[in-house]
């Protein structure tokens, strides 16, 4: 048996997107597109995501989730050779080395320092301050629904639910537990709101603050040939500007040289010629 090697965990770690944006060369591969996801390799084989959300907790499996199951181990071996072997005939496995051990280590420093405020989920930024109070409320009580229940959150409710029920009440709108709900969940709904009703205006989380700075004309101009250096480069490689560096990163640089191109990863600096 092939034990799983530090080269498959990278692999695992970037999207099939990114590895052929290293690997084509912008050239046409279909066994290095996104879409080998549901035909591995040209096996001629689609493969079903039914049951990405399904109830892995639950005994027996079903035959369906078996297969889910194995399908995803049943064709890496094979994508991480071919994917490799690309890498290394354009030159770049060591760009993808560095690019896998930086996210490995950014992940790291995330787990270490936690999440402050774990509640402000997509689409919070719609919400004025009362809205935000009715959404850390209700994600706080999803999240000891989950844990309760031992299942993942999404199970007891989506994200979508927590922001529609938190603009309806930030809107002074009426909020009803949806008859999906046992009695006891029902119960703690209507606590949470509840909560939330109670809760002095003072208590409610401020929104972030953005602080948009005033650049120069020469900024811009700095900015304008950034960009079209990337453009140049990105097309030459065969690969998304926005993946070669980012929008943020180019400005960065554009304020001040030296510190926005010591951000970079070596694999960037080489390849844009910094």
């Amino acid at each position: 048996r092939r034990g799983l090697s530090m080269l498959m965990a990278m692999v695992m770690t970037l999207s099939l997107v990114q590895i052929s944006a290293f690997a084509t060369d912008g050239e046409e591969n279909d066994t290095l597109k996104p879409q080998a996801v549901t035909d591995p390799n040209n096996h001629g084989i689609t493969l079903s995501k039914s049951s990405q959300k399904a109830d892995w907790a639950r005994r027996p499996l079903s035959p369906t989730m078996v297969t889910y199951a194995l399908n995803d181990v049943n064709y890496m071996l094979d994508m991480a050779d071919k994917l490799t072997a690309a890498l290394r005939e354009k030159g770049r496995m060591g760009w993808f080395e560095e690019i896998c051990r930086h996210s490995m280590e950014r992940a790291r420093e995330r787990h270490l320092a936690g999440h402050q405020d774990p509640w402000r989920i997509q689409g919070c930024g719609k919400l004025n301050r009362k809205g935000l109070a009715a959404l850390r409320e209700m994600w706080t009580w999803r999240d000891a629904e989950a844990k309760t229940w031992d299942k993942p959150a999404f199970m007891v409710c989506s994200n979508a639910d927590l922001i529609q029920w938190s603009v309806a009440l930030q809107e002074q709108r009426t909020v009803a537990p949806p008859p999906r709900f046992h009695a006891h969940r029902r119960s703690r709904f209507m606590n949470a709101l509840q909560k939330f009703y109670l809760l002095d205006e003072e208590d409610y989380p401020c929104r972030p603050r953005i602080q948009r700075r005033q650049h120069s004309d020469q900024f811009e101009d700095n900015l304008a040939r950034l960009c079209k250096l990337r453009d140049e480069k990105a097309e030459e490689l065969g690969m998304e500007g926005s993946f070669l560096i980012t929008r943020a990163s180019l400005e960065a640089i554009a304020e001040d040289r030296e510190k926005g191109v010591s951000t970079l990863l070596n694999w960037q600096k080489e390849a844009l010629g910094f």
